[in-house]
């Protein structure tokens, strides 16, 4: 077949000339893979941001809002850039930064006398909890936990939780801190590993499992009632639980944990390192050396009861996790990704000291100990870190946390990218990033040049690679001055710093005889470029060969090799896509190609490879092979197919090949350790041309006859892990199923192809129609890729879709649907809600064509808090507004904060509405409020009957972190209601005299129970309740009194309500909550 030339019109800088006649096909990673990446999320840039440095290791790092915090072994800080020892401000163990600048903090200035290893912020953000092996802290003695103001670092002296040993581990749940580590003691208490304090005061609560070994990470998921470990531990709570578990928040009793009976790192040598939660999802990481088990990698996990979600059994030690949007960042050193998608084994080993991949299972691991399970795909960010030198460990980055649209990693790696940035760095997305990350590879990009037949030059290049471009376009420029060079030819190809292929293209247009000179300029899609140095190259005499759509189509796509098979004679066959010529022997040159084509190639049927390819590659986990053939053999033969040997049979592997049966069937097979086969009918030894193509990837094994899928199975995503050639007319089959009589095909051969990509079932049909001389049907319209960023401002949210592109042409039109009702159009927008709550803000745009793309993302609106006056209401709330999420602003108040199932509560219909889960509790509340002596009236109703245990309801008073009062009433199976005032203290709940039975209240769906809390006094203070049916009047007499004198409730507090769901329950609690009014009494 006639070879093609793939050449643009140029665009861009300079020099923007046009060769003649040169054609404007378009050479990308293909259509298919182009709109596979459309779809996946993108990470932050690879662009090392200024950060102030540290002079040792940082062990984590917490992100609050505006500010990062880290913590670790160091003594100073420097600005960003500067060298070691210069420019130094003492940091002891502890420091806060600027996330949007990276400046150090001047006016936090904790220390510690020894390394931190944990930051938790508290759940109202006015604390910051450290943890590690210090015992002084601002030089007052706190032993391994403090707590810090956020904002000067000064030492909350009210806060204080002892441990007697290391404390590696913390996690915030409402008002309970939960601790993690090696100590047995907290307060002076036993606690062996794991404990729970008040994270107001420290004080310890009742909480007291326990774990055989280090806990090293704890997350407490706000849609369940557990707290996750993570550690060296074989057993938790007193179960079998390797490497993590989940735990009861409030009892500490062992609940189920899935993962980890196929994730069991523990012991000495071994452990699930970290975790990090979305409340949805538990993400964690693991490291093994030579231990029991062997998870290095990342997982996803169900927070509630922690079935799997994905594994990526990356090989390496991964020691932290965290997630931002659609994507999951990860610290560590996996030297081996290619299972999803990313960096193979390298000799000599190479590590990827930053990972980033999608937050979903998009694929499966495609071999290894989690072959064929779920895995996230490996994104293109490829920032670089060099070992550091502080641990004698030979690591990079220890830690990673999200926030703000920010990425931030600490470590000891003394530079990023090349430049001195040393233990932490901050990434960004695109629209805050410089994007200055450009191609690398200067020196490979040089071309050579030599003869492609008459009239023709074949210019060759190893590809370059980009930190945060995956796909790069190359520019084939043809004149002495590069001001006035024109472009002959344009490809887009993606690579990596470990995956170089060469390249190639090919110029028809110049002078036959002449003397030229050429460059490549190479670009990424933000417009940095590199240009290469010159190469001068001899025209060869003659009239070149006409191009071809279908050598065009081939070459659109992420082509590794294609050999079209069409020169007029000689012993090559000409690598149009790279450098991996092919060797023939005993073929016959020029004879006629399919229709649409030009020449072909005879094969004899004899010798034990016709065809060999020169270039040694690693087999591709993911790949298409395409070939057309001609044949009336009976006899059978290999077509195309992947070997470990250059020359004679290949022994030592064999597989990703085509072959004919003796019958006339076409079998495509893979070994991914067991021989695995698609086939078509017989019948196709026929002596007519026919296109077969097989592909191997993530949905399975297909094969296509003719343009048709004629079989396929999803068992197989890979094949076998070996290095080696394309073979192409012969090679072993010895064992596969219908081996032909010969090994050997007698018959005609013509474009064959192997891409690094799947090709899907329209392009094969493409390429069919183009190969068969048929008008090629138009590519399908493509639906433009919607993309919003939403900023919101008090109730105020801007609305940006800038970001939005289409594949095929341009967006004509954005429009907003804000979640309240209301739809706003334009490319920016702007939007004021009437309620504070959180929305679901969807964008759609509409290309030319009338496709549309969308894209959903929540935003939070505050209103500004007002303050009840001094004579008057407290909080009144009436719920008369619409909230999706959440339960917005009370128009005496404040905001509403809704602790636990925040996903699960809404305001409609005039009520607010929350649904709770068994063993789990919610928290509504006005934290605008502070009273201590308060009357606080509201009404509660079941929207459904109670199952089980029932529904334990409780209006709160004189509310905090640490405790508060209560009246719990008890919404029973059998439509009884009971009522108890309660005096809470941590996780303890203390009974303020007898539970009793209210006549004439019930707990049916529907029907509303009106309830009065009153507390009077200090020391002791005076507690009453009411409890009545709402339908009737308020009763003259309380229904229960007590008095109490506890010292961590004789302050102000919020109002609230607690909202419990029974553990015995078979369904979730449906309260609908409405008339909420507090005074002063």
């Amino acid at each position: 077949m006639a070879v093609a030339a793939v050449a643009l019109v140029a665009g861009g800088t300079a020099p923007v000339v046009a060769a003649p006649g040169a054609a404007t096909a378009s050479a990308t990673s293909g259509a298919a893979s182009s709109a596979t990446t459309a779809e996946l999320p993108q990470p932050v840039t690879a662009d090392a941001l200024p950060t102030v440095q540290v002079d040792g290791v940082v062990w984590d790092v917490l992100v609050v809002g505006d500010r990062a915090y880290a913590t670790g072994s160091f003594k100073n800080a420097r600005p960003a850039g500067a060298a070691p020892g210069t420019q130094q401000t003492p940091r002891s163990n502890i420091l806060a930064f600027d996330v949007r600048t990276g400046a150090l903090l001047p006016g936090f200035t904790a220390s510690l006398d020894a390394q931190g290893l944990a930051l938790e912020a508290s759940a109202d953000g006015s604390r910051i909890f450290v943890a590690g092996d210090f015992t002084r802290v601002n030089g007052v003695a706190r032993s391994r936990v403090a707590a810090l103001d956020p904002a000067t670092g000064a030492l909350v002296t009210g806060f204080r939780a002892d441990a007697n040993a290391r404390v590696r581990a913390l996690a915030v749940k409402g008002s309970t801190l939960y601790l993690g580590g090696i100590f047995t003691t907290v307060n002076g208490q036993s606690r062996t590993r794991l404990a729970a304090v008040a994270a107001s005061t420290g004080g310890l609560g009742g909480w007291r499992p326990s774990a055989d070994a280090e806990v090293m990470d704890l997350v407490a998921p706000a849609t369940t009632g557990t707290l996750v470990a993570a550690g060296r531990f074989t057993t938790l709570g007193g179960q079998a639980a390797p490497g993590s578990g989940a735990l009861d928040a409030l009892s500490g009793a062992p609940r189920p944990w899935a993962v980890n009976g196929l994730l069991k790192n523990s012991g000495a040598d071994a452990a699930i390192w970290s975790l990090t939660t979305d409340g949805d999802q538990v993400f964690g990481t693991g490291y093994d050396y030579y231990g029991p088990y062997d998870f290095e990698g990342s997982f996803a996990a169900r927070a509630d009861g922690g079935a799997l979600d994905w594994v990526a059994g990356c090989r390496g030690d991964t020691y932290d996790v965290a997630v931002e949007g659609d994507v999951v960042y990860t610290a560590g050193h996996p030297h081996d990704c290619e299972m999803v998608g990313s960096m193979p084994e390298q000799t000599p080993r190479t590590h990827l000291r930053a990972l980033a991949t999608t937050r979903t299972a998009t694929r499966l691991n495609t071999y290894g100990t989690y072959s064929g399970r779920p895995a996230p795909s490996a994104l293109h960010w490829l920032p670089a870190m060099d070992v550091g030198s502080v641990t004698g460990q030979r690591q990079a980055a220890w830690t990673v946390d999200t926030g703000s649209g920010y990425v931030v990693m600490g470590g000891e790696f003394p530079t990023v990218n090349g430049t001195r940035q040393a233990g932490l760095v901050r990434f960004t997305t695109r629209d805050r990033a410089p994007r200055a990350q450009g191609p690398n590879g200067y020196a490979p990009l040089t071309p050579t040049a030599d003869a492609a037949g008459p009239g023709a030059v074949r210019l060759r290049w190893q590809a370059a690679w980009d930190r945060d471009d995956a796909t790069l376009t190359y520019e084939l420029l043809r004149g002495a001055a590069y001001s006035s060079a024109v472009v002959v030819g344009r490809l887009e190809r993606s690579s990596a710093s470990w995956d170089r292929p060469v390249l190639a293209l090919t110029d028809r247009t110049a002078p036959a005889g002449s003397s030229q000179s050429y460059r490549v300029r190479v670009r990424d899609a933000d417009g940095n470029e590199m240009v290469s140095p010159t190469v001068v190259a001899q025209v060869p005499a003659g009239t070149a060969a006409a191009r071809t759509a279908y050598g065009d189509a081939v070459l659109e796509r992420d082509v590794v090799a294609y050999w079209p098979m069409g020169e007029p004679s000689g012993t090559v066959a000409r690598d149009e896509a790279g450098v991996d010529d092919l060797a023939l022997a005993g073929a016959t040159r020029g004879v006629a190609g399919a229709p649409g084509t030009g020449t072909a190639t005879r094969l004899p049927g004899s010798g034990a490879v016709p065809g060999a390819s020169t270039v040694q590659r690693r087999g591709p986990l993911q790949l298409s092979v395409e070939a057309w053939v001609r044949t009336t053999s009976t006899r059978g033969g290999k077509l195309v197919g992947f070997g470990t040997s250059r020359t004679g049979g290949s022994p030592g592997g064999y597989d990703r090949h085509l072959y004919l049966s003796d019958d006339g069937r076409v079998v495509f097979g893979a070994y991914p350790g067991a021989i695995r086969t698609v086939e078509s009918g017989p019948g196709l030894a026929d002596g007519r041309w026919h296109h077969v193509v097989g592909t191997l990837g993530d949905e399975g094994m297909t094969l296509y006859v003719d343009g048709a899928r004629v079989a396929s199975r999803a068992d197989t995503t890979s094949g076998d892990r070996v290095a080696g050639y394309w073979r192409v007319g012969g090679d072993t089959l010895s064992g596969w199923p219908r081996t032909p009589s010969s090994t050997a095909l007698a018959g005609d051969v013509d474009d064959v192809a192997v891409y690094a990509e799947v090709l899907d079932a329209a392009t094969v049909a493409r390429h069919h129609a183009l190969g068969t001389g048929t008008p090629a049907p138009p590519p399908a319209p493509v639906a433009p890729v919607a993309s919003a960023r939403v900023t919101a401002d008090g109730l105020t949210v801007a609305l940006d879709g800038s970001a939005s592109s289409d594949p095929d042409g341009e967006v004509r039109s954005w429009s907003w649907a804000t979640g309240d009702g209301r739809t706003v159009t334009g490319r920016t927008a702007t939007h004021t809600y009437a309620a504070a709550g959180t929305y679901r803000v969807t964008l759609t745009v509409t290309d030319a064509t009338g496709l549309t793309g969308t894209t959903s993302t929540d935003v939070t609106v505050t209103a500004p808090v007002t303050p009840p006056p001094a004579t008057g209401p407290l909080a009144a709330d009436d719920f008369s507004r619409q909230v999706t999420s959440g339960l917005g602003t009370a128009p005496t108040g404040g905001a509403w904060t809704v602790s636990g199932s925040t996903t699960r509560s809404s305001v409609s219909g005039g009520a607010a509405r929350v649904l709770v889960d068994p063993s789990r509790t919610a928290v509504l509340r006005l934290p605008g409020v502070s009273a201590a002596d308060v009357d606080l009236v509201q009404t509660v109703a079941l929207d459904t009957a109670a199952t089980g245990g029932g529904a334990y309801v409780a209006p709160v008073v004189r509310h905090t972190d640490a405790a508060d009062y209560r009246v719990r009433l008890r919404l029973q199976a059998d439509g009884s209601t009971t009522a108890l005032l309660q005096q809470r203290s941590g996780t303890t709940e203390r009974s303020l005299g007898t539970q009793v039975v209210v006549p004439g209240v019930g707990s049916a769906p529907g029907r509303s129970v009106a309830v009065r809390l009153q507390v009077t006094g200090t020391a002791p203070a005076q507690l009453r309740a009411k409890v009545w049916d709402a339908a009737g009047a308020e009763p003259s007499a309380w229904t229960l009194q007590a008095t109490d004198a506890s010292a961590d409730v004789q302050g102000e507090g919020a109002v609230g309500l607690s909202v419990y769901t029974s553990g015995s329950s078979t369904a979730a609690t449906a309260l609908r909550y409405d008339d909420v009014r507090a005074v002063r009494p």
